[in-house]
């Protein structure tokens, strides 16, 4: 039998025992948590950098500036043939010209039913920083293809006058897909906590904290639920 002494320091060592591997195994999933954490911030910066001076690039093609202003049809199909092109062999979901109205003149979707051409989306803050002679990146859902995409936009000139802007729409979903499939968890949030990449379906669109500003859903994220996640 085991005196009451010997038996209250065999107790605090199996606490300190099972403290201390507790502990040991906290800090190994904490470092697999940061190199997991790494390599997807990595990936994700990888996919958008692929694309990111894609619009200034194609901005300078003399096409674009012939068809904006242009009524000529079989001059806004080689437009739309070249943007398709564009699309196809960068690999981006969507390719299409706005003029400076907001209204899409030439699309690489051109023949599809969900097509942009003459929808306006001046209200999407990629056109406003475009228009104004700024570089966009914007995340936001689709409000023709209703599906997510990151947007890069970038003003055409017309000699030293902005006469519409050309963008850029990437579809981040196979990122998920990649990522799901090796049995990590995780979100990507905007600025206001509202999770717009997720590993988990039912975590998109919802919030980490409670939305202070009811205008701050910006990102017309239909369904984005505060304190759900």
């Amino acid at each position: 039998m085991l005196l009451p002494g010997l038996l209250i320091i065999l107790i605090a060592g199996l606490i300190w025992g099972y403290r201390a591997i507790s502990h040991q195994a906290l800090l190994e999933l904490a470092g697999q948590s940061r190199n997991h954490l790494t390599l997807f911030v990595s990936n994700l910066n990888g996919v958008l950098a692929k694309y990111e001076h894609l619009p200034r690039l194609i901005s300078n093609n003399r096409r674009l500036v012939s068809t904006l202003g242009q009524t000529d049809i079989d001059q806004i199909n080689q437009t739309n043939r070249y943007l398709e092109a564009v699309a196809i062999t960068s690999g981006a979901s969507d390719v299409y010209l706005m003029n400076t109205d907001g209204r899409t003149v030439a699309a690489s979707n051109w023949n599809l039913d969900r097509s942009f051409i003459g929808k306006n989306f001046s209200f999407r803050p990629y056109f406003q920083s475009a228009i104004n002679g700024n570089a966009g990146r914007y995340f936001a859902l689709g409000t023709t293809s209703l599906q997510r995409g990151y947007y890069f936009s970038y003003p055409v000139y017309r000699l030293d006058e902005i006469s519409g802007v050309i963008i850029i729409k990437i579809n981040l979903a196979d990122i998920e897909t990649a990522w799901s499939d090796r049995g990590n968890h995780f979100i990507v949030t905007d600025e206001d906590g509202i999770a717009f990449l997720s590993t988990h379906t039912d975590w998109t669109y919802k919030t980490l904290y409670p939305l202070i500003r009811r205008d701050s859903m910006k990102f017309n994220y239909p369904g984005a639920t505060p304190g759900r996640i």
